[in-house]
Parts: C-alpha cells; structure tokens; sequence
C-alpha cells in the first residue's frame, strides 16, 4: 500500500493539545534552572532547554497557523470536539506566559 497522502496534509489532524508538552517541558527547566542555582552549577543547561523549548514552541505555533490558514474547518470544528474543546485555549496562552516568564527571569 502506497500512502499519498503528504505531510502538510496530514497537519489537519494536528491537535491542539501538543501544546501541553510546553507546559511540560518548561517545568523541567524550571527544576533545572533552580538546581543549577542550588549546586553552583558552571555549565548551564536549564539555558539550553530553553532555548530548545522555546524553538520547540515556534515550530508548534507554525504548525498550527498552517493548519488555520489550510484546513479551516478542521480547525472550527476542534474545540468542539468533547475532549479537545476544554484545553483548547488554556493551552495557548499558558504556554505563551510560561516562556515569557522564564525570558523575563533569565535573559541572554
């Protein structure tokens, strides 16, 4: 069986609720940043996490614009699934303040 199907394509199914692997991933910078503080650590990787969480970020954002932009009634009808339709807009916008948080806190 041959797929035809390519993978903008399948970016209509893409769910909203990926987003909730920022909310993740910066509570893991979180606990990495605080025990970089707690040892004296000299290497700093909690920087590099956030870096990568918030590339990570970027490329979710991008992914789901192109999904609104292409495949607007899939988007429509996403909150109005009955497991998706709750955490459809909390998860947006704590991840948004979670990074800026952590760029307000810890700059470059």
């Amino acid at each position: 069986m041959e797929n035809n199907t390519s993978l903008l394509e399948r970016l209509q199914y893409f769910p909203a609720s990926f987003f909730g692997m920022i909310m993740g991933m910066t509570g893991l910078c979180l606990a990495v940043l605080k025990t970089e503080a707690l040892f004296g650590w000299s290497l700093k990787p909690g920087y590099a996490l956030l870096m990568f969480i918030t590339a990570l970020f970027m490329l979710l954002i991008s992914a789901y614009l192109y999904k609104i932009i292409h495949f607007r009634s899939a988007f429509i009808e996403e909150p109005r699934h009955y497991l998706d339709g709750d955490v459809f807009e909390p998860l947006h916008q704590i991840g948004i303040k979670m990074i800026n948080c952590f760029l307000y806190r810890h700059p470059f």
